[in-house]
């Protein structure tokens, strides 16, 4: 399975969620966190990539969406 910069640090951490409480707690479908975290070249929706910083910003404060995805 080939990961995205976004995928490789969700992996990293882990410990901190799986898929389904993530995307749950942030309100995206998995799916989409699926998507976000496999398909190379896909950029998400601005609300949904606002979402998901959101989410990762509780993990890892100093991360920004430039470092997963070039937008």
């Amino acid at each position: 399975m080939s990961l995205t910069p976004f995928g490789k640090w969700f992996y990293d951490e882990q410990d901190a969620y799986n898929q389904v409480e993530f995307a749950e707690e942030i309100g995206i479908t998995t799916d989409t966190l699926r998507t976000a975290l496999t398909r190379n070249g896909w950029i998400p929706s601005q609300n949904v990539m606002k979402k998901i910083m959101d989410g990762v910003k509780q993990i890892d404060p100093s991360k920004r969406a430039s470092h997963f995805w070039d937008y």
